[in-house]
């Protein structure tokens, strides 16, 4: 093998890499935001993975239950899981859409999906700047 074709074959291959991490770090903020919001139900602790608009979604749905939060003891038998179904990153801008499943008794459940948007920042990596629901799938 060459000297050029060594070189060559060495920076594909962290090109690729850094490809791969790029999207494994999308992937894990992605992740970790529907786990605390989804799943835990916890807007405070998905709101550090936030900016513009998921941000000021997050502060208003905060806002807007925590009296209900301070009087809610009921014990809530809902299961919910979830699985990322499109991963997209374009430049400073990925696009990753999650299938939601709730189920609220043996025999129910409800299909749902959820499209965020990131956005690349300087000093912090991927942050969720919106994010939605979509009705059943």
């Amino acid at each position: 093998m060459s000297f050029v074709s060594l070189v060559c074959s060495c920076l594909g291959s962290i090109l690729i890499l850094s490809g791969c991490s790029q999207s494994d770090n999308v992937a894990s903020i992605a992740d970790t935001f529907i786990d605390h919001y989804v799943i835990n139900a916890s807007q405070k602790e998905a709101l550090s993975l936030t900016m513009g608009d998921a941000r000021k979604q997050l502060i208003q749905e905060i806002q807007a239950v925590a009296s209900l939060r301070q009087r809610s003891n009921k014990i809530n038998n809902t299961k919910i899981f979830y699985e990322r179904s499109m991963l997209r990153i374009k430049e400073n801008t990925a696009r990753v859409v999650y299938d939601i499943t709730v189920k609220r008794y043996v025999d129910q459940s409800e299909q749902r999906q959820v499209l965020l948007l990131l956005n690349k920042t300087s000093d912090t990596g991927w942050l969720v700047s919106k994010f939605v629901f979509l009705d059943g799938t």
